[in-house]
């Protein structure tokens, strides 16, 4: 005989409905940012992807990192270089190997458009407890493994391009 099924604490519905909502408002703002610089929100998520890694970065690399095709990255790249966001550097010896980087001037046009949620959200980690800021951390680490897994599972990658959203 099974057990009934626990219906879950009410903490857990009231996170479980406010994730959708968190999720349309970060889409919403990336996209409007993105569109004051003339890009979309894929393109901005790709700029900071190469702002945030531990090192170089190749189109190979925003393909892994978005799933999409290298047609596509290529067109990504063009866009983020006519915005003057990014530059293409040949990489070491190989004249093939094509890295990515932030321009020196990418991260001052930037800073305007992103410094007022930056300020508000440290504001607002700073009015939780040691105690309370590991729990959120947390979770947080946990939601975003969920997403990862369940954004390879529909691309059927499978663990395949988890190395490339740990390079963030």
């Amino acid at each position: 005989m099974s057990r009934p099924r626990k219906s879950p604490r009410p903490a857990a519905k009231g996170l479980a409905e406010l994730g959708p909502a968190l999720s349309s408002a970060a889409v919403f703002f990336h996209e409007t940012l993105a569109g004051k610089l003339g890009l979309n929100a894929t393109d901005t998520k790709c700029a900071g992807f190469v702002l945030r890694s531990k090192g170089p970065v190749t189109a190979g690399d925003l393909a892994a990192f978005t799933g999409l095709t290298t047609g596509a990255v290529t067109g990504i790249i063009n866009r983020l270089e006519k915005a003057r966001l990014i530059e293409r550097v040949v990489g070491g010896g190989d004249r093939r190997v094509v890295q990515l980087r932030l321009r020196k001037d990418a991260a001052a046009r930037l800073k305007p458009l992103y410094a007022p949620l930056q300020k508000s959200v440290a504001a607002l980690a700073a009015s939780y407890s040691a105690a309370e800021s590991a729990v959120i951390r947390d979770f947080m680490e946990k939601a975003v493994a969920l997403m990862e897994n369940e954004t390879e599972r529909l691309r059927g990658t499978g663990d395949q391009a988890h190395a490339v959203f740990r390079k963030i």
